[in-house]
């Protein structure tokens, strides 16, 4: 495999790492917000 192909795929990968980064740190928001909203007691 030469250097140039390992890169790009590095390359890929750490892209998609990103993205799965991102969507964690959206979930963990609309988590928090979730138990907001339930630790005012509405309904749900």
């Amino acid at each position: 495999m030469n250097t140039q192909r390992l890169t790009t795929i590095r390359d890929h990968i750490d892209e998609l790492d990103k993205g799965i980064v991102d969507l964690l740190n959206k979930r963990a928001a609309l988590s928090r917000e979730v138990g907001e909203l339930k630790s005012r007691s509405l309904d749900v």
